[in-house]
């Protein structure tokens, strides 16, 4: 069993022509028998530099003061520090993977002029879905037998939760030429807050890494990430482990 883990980075709210807004979905590919070993790694180097409370992209900004930060009162060399070991988790565990997915708002509603957030997350949430049908297929083949999969979200709120989850049950359901046969996934979409799920802020960090990359042209923390992205049998990322939506020029 393979586990998809899925957060979000990025705008929410769209500017007259979305100039320069992105929004990224982070995947993090964990199967079920190293999710114990990962979950205990994490925690390891939480209780080293006594961290209590989640791990999040935005709290390793040297900034970031805020009350719930349980890293506000570490140097920024500290901070990074954490980070490059929380990095080295995902690295080190050949068998995680990652999924990316860069949505260009502006490209976007260059296409679609009424577009609305609803419509961001749709362009993007499909094709990560896909991307890990795909995957599951990949590994089927390769070891002989199926395998399957399912997929954990971050609680958003609400409302917000409930349309994910009917976008999910749609696509799962649909009959289109243009959707793929998810085969290999179980159940519906599983949604939980992040501060009980340690897979999910591991996707926060692939997801603050991969949009501090294109909002900030600050590449350090992707590249670091880069050989655990899902890849094509010739080693090529983009379209496999890394997706434009649209198809927009490439940073990598």
């Amino acid at each position: 069993m393979q586990i998809l883990f899925v957060d979000d980075s990025g705008d929410t709210s769209i500017k007259e022509n979305g100039d320069g807004q992105y929004f990224v979905l982070g995947g993090v590919i964990v199967p079920e028998y190293q999710w114990h070993r990962v979950r205990d790694e994490v925690a390891a180097i939480k209780k080293s530099k006594n961290i209590e409370g989640e791990i999040k992209w935005r709290y390793f900004s040297p900034e970031n003061r805020d009350p719930e930060n349980p890293m506000k009162d570490l140097p920024p060399e500290e901070r990074n520090e954490i980070r490059t070991k929380i990095f080295s988790i995902i690295k080190s565990t050949k068998s995680l993977r990652i999924i990316s997915y860069v949505c260009s708002i502006g490209e976007l509603k260059k296409k679609n002029p009424e577009l609305e957030f609803d419509d961001v997350y749709r362009e993007t949430y499909k094709p990560i879905t896909e991307r890990f049908q795909y995957f599951l297929q990949d590994m089927t083949r390769e070891i002989g037998r199926k395998e399957n999969g399912i997929i954990v979200c971050d609680h958003r709120g609400p409302t917000d939760d409930r349309r994910l989850r009917e976008l999910h049950a749609s696509l799962l359901g649909s009959n289109a030429s243009c959707v793929s046969r998810y085969d290999n996934l179980i159940e519906g979409l599983f949604i939980a807050p992040s501060h009980h799920g340690v897979g999910i802020q591991l996707a926060d960090m692939v997801a603050g890494a991969v949009m501090r990359n294109f909002r900030s042209k600050d590449d350090r923390w992707m590249n670091d990430l880069l050989p655990s992205f899902r890849k094509s049998a010739s080693g090529q990322i983009e379209g496999y482990g890394l997706v434009y939506v649209p198809k927009i020029q490439s940073k990598k």
